[in-house]
């Protein structure tokens, strides 16, 4: 295998974030196929009609406070703010702020829809009061994924060809070597690569936090023990949780 451009080109990047979404925007811009299945099947966004006019753009600001969404989907009818994270935390109400953009073009009759989406590298918690907050604003729920989704969504598909397809699979390669790849991908039972998969443990974590908030158990980062609700029930069911992501990622 030759050696990776978008890897070799990474070495010289300062702003990692900038760097893998403007590639990410470029096989949204150039694959309408791909930019379906990324609204649809990713963010879960099946309840409207995704015609050929949709537009994507990059890092576009949005007055009166010029805030800057690193990706936009829109057309006439929806508007979908989307915002990257890699080796930084979401900001201070940066989310709130594009939710109420959705609000006030939803206010003018600009757009019939609007959508937050937030993608960081592993999975960030956003507190209940912010998650409310966007939910009123935008009327939709805050959308969450991370980078495990992205790559994924890469690695399986198949609408790039040719010359397009070469480059998918150099992203693909690219997000392997940030440590993108779901669990199950990782050099399973490679203990030369100890070190690495050690690395890989706060992965583990915060996907578990995911799952178990998923399914209705409650933290508290403010006491030691971490959990606020954890009677037999739910312990029993965190175990089962537990279980279940050792056999998905080992076996």
């Amino acid at each position: 295998m030759g050696e990776n451009i978008f890897i070799h080109l990474k070495e010289n990047k300062k702003h990692i974030e900038a760097y893998f979404t403007k590639i990410l925007v470029f096989f949204l811009e150039n694959n309408k196929q791909f930019r379906e299945k990324f609204i649809a099947k990713l963010l879960g966004i099946k309840d409207i009609e995704i015609n050929g006019d949709i537009s994507v753009e990059y890092d576009s600001p949005y007055p009166p406070e010029n805030k800057r969404p690193d990706i936009t989907i829109f057309n006439k009818d929806i508007l979908i703010l989307i915002e990257i994270k890699i080796k930084s935390k979401q900001g201070e109400n940066q989310l709130i702020h594009y939710s109420e953009i959705i609000k006030h073009k939803l206010e003018k009759n600009e757009i019939k829809k609007g959508f937050v989406v937030f993608i960081p590298k592993y999975f960030e918690e956003v507190s209940k009061e912010d998650q409310k907050t966007i939910k009123d604003n935008a009327i939709n729920e805050l959308i969450e994924r991370n980078w495990s989704d992205l790559y994924r969504l890469f690695n399986e598909d198949k609408t790039f060809v040719n010359e397009m397809k070469w480059l998918k699979n150099q992203y693909v390669e690219l997000m392997g070597d940030e440590n993108m790849q779901p669990f199950r991908t990782m050099n399973e039972g490679n203990l030369d690569n100890m070190g690495k998969e050690f690395s890989n443990m706060i992965r583990l974590f915060s996907e578990l936090k995911r799952k178990l908030l998923e399914e209705g158990i409650e933290f508290d980062n403010k006491k030691d023990e971490g959990f606020v609700k954890l009677d037999s029930d739910n312990f029993l069911q965190m175990k089962i949780i537990i279980i279940s992501m050792i056999f998905n990622i080992y076996i």
